[in-house]
């Protein structure tokens, strides 16, 4: 549900509250699908603006809520952009090896973009009121910045397109900062009501970024849109497919994929292998099947030197990939089932072994 402006509404759009009259009389009941008829009238009787349940994106909206934030210093930013930086370094998720030509490069473009973001002083204010609001929420922002900037890369986006990614993939979230905290941090399972206020975290954040002077519309409109879903399941419009902006849709797998493999406060993580099959099987349900294989090519969901613990009781270390397949490495068996060490070690391919799957991974052997 959002405001509209009568000279944004279109045929189809749906009432979500009624109109009420100057009378008290109710003009149009909540529910009404909107005709050309229907929306010459209101703007004849001096309606400015009506609820609805499915809106254009280029709405504009409520005025952003009145928050003060603390102006960043120049030690604060540069002691932010070092912190993400260092992030991006150690980033579980990296694409080829950390020594890669792919990577050196995807990483020089990263540290540019985040400079020219962090320039701008609501950026830094922003991302430092993410870091004091919620750990967790700022961790998962940087790696869903990184994950959507890998995206972006593969894609062949331009270094503005890649800034104007950056700034919404690491801001999308801002509209949890304003919500109650224990709603956020909380443990429980959300009530209905809960998940409800907890939703409009999309429409406030996004009324926050537009608010920023100079913020691009295709950045704030992430906040709006990341949890949008190509088959329409979604809100906060139920959009589908391309009419859901594409840096969204990027936003949204990243956002899906990092959640699913960090630890949450209510719950472990998932396997990596088993968040891979799902994003495969939500190709163009969920997410936009291009971008998904796009992310699945580039993405190795076990970095190099990788330990794994294998369903057949085998350990091995990750040695490399040969396959485009992001959950199936080369394996250096080192230790078999019987739990005895492998005299000299050997390799197996999982990408050919379909029928063994990955139980455990550390972080390095």
């Amino acid at each position: 549900m959002l405001e509209c402006q009568i000279d944004k509404l279109k045929e189809g759009d749906r009432l979500a509250k009624a109109v009420i009259g100057k009378n008290g009389v109710i003009i149009l009941c909540e529910g009404t699908e909107l005709t050309t008829f229907y929306i010459k009238r209101l703007k004849e009787m001096g309606v400015n603006r009506v609820l609805v349940k499915h809106c254009p994106f280029n709405v504009q909206t409520q005025p952003a809520p009145s928050v003060v934030l603390p102006p960043t210093t120049a030690k604060q930013r540069n002691d932010l952009y070092g912190e993400l930086v260092n992030r991006l370094n150690r980033h579980a998720f990296c694409p080829e090896h950390g020594d890669s030509v792919k990577d050196r490069r995807f990483k020089r473009r990263y540290r540019r973009a985040l400079a020219d973001a962090l320039a701008h002083p609501s950026v830094a204010d922003w991302m430092n009121k993410l870091e004091q609001f919620d750990e967790l929420i700022f961790g998962h922002a940087v790696n869903v910045s990184i994950l959507s900037m890998m995206i972006g890369d593969e894609y062949g986006y331009t270094e503005a397109q890649l800034l104007e990614l950056l700034l919404g993939s690491l801001l999308f979230d801002v509209g949890m900062t304003i919500m109650p905290r224990e709603l956020v941090t909380g443990h429980g399972t959300l009530s209905d009501s809960d998940r409800h206020l907890l939703n409009q975290h999309a429409e406030l954040g996004y009324r926050l970024l537009a608010d920023i002077k100079g913020m691009p519309w295709q950045s704030a409109v992430v906040s709006l849109a990341h949890h949008e879903r190509f088959d329409g399941s979604g809100y906060p419009f139920g959009t589908k497919g391309n009419d859901i902006p594409e840096y969204a849709r990027i936003v949204a797998l990243a956002d899906s994929y990092d959640a699913l493999t960090s630890p949450r406060r209510y719950r472990s993580s998932y396997r990596a292998d088993d968040v891979v099959e799902f994003l495969y099987g939500a190709g163009n349900y969920y997410f936009d099947a291009s971008l998904v294989k796009l992310f699945l090519q580039r993405l190795k969901a076990f970095p190099l030197s990788s330990v794994l613990t294998l369903s057949s009781g085998q350990t091995g270390i990750v040695t490399s990939y040969r396959s485009s397949i992001a959950h199936r490495p080369v394996v250096r068996i080192i230790t078999e089932a019987s739990g005895q060490s492998v005299g000299t070690p050997y390799e197996l391919d999982l990408s050919r072994s379909s029928t063994i799957t990955v139980l455990h991974a550390a972080s390095q052997a």
